[in-house]
């Protein structure tokens, strides 16, 4: 996953991200990962989506209270299982 996350990150740094969705590897370690890899790429007022967020015992929900603890995002929306953050149109990167 390293690996296929760093090719990602070489091709977002010519196109930036408006939507970057993450489902995946739902362990901490793993969001966490491919948010760093990936979130500073993401335009200003650009959204990202975190599925199965509001479960307390995977990694989504304490990703996204990282990222609201250090700034730069708001919550946008939260429906179902999915949480929306919006990055702020100032620029700030995690």
């Amino acid at each position: 996953m390293a690996k296929q996350i760093d090719r990602i990150s070489q091709v977002v740094r010519e196109h930036p991200i408006g939507l970057l969705w993450l489902d995946g590897d739902h362990r901490f370690e793993s969001v966490s990962r491919e948010f760093d890899a990936l979130g500073p790429f993401i335009v200003p007022g650009g959204l990202v989506g975190f599925h199965d967020s509001l479960n307390e015992e995977l990694g989504p929900i304490k990703v996204i209270r990282n990222i609201l603890t250090s700034g730069g995002y708001q919550v946008l929306t939260q429906t179902g299982s999915t949480t929306v953050l919006q990055k702020s149109s100032k620029g700030t990167t995690r």
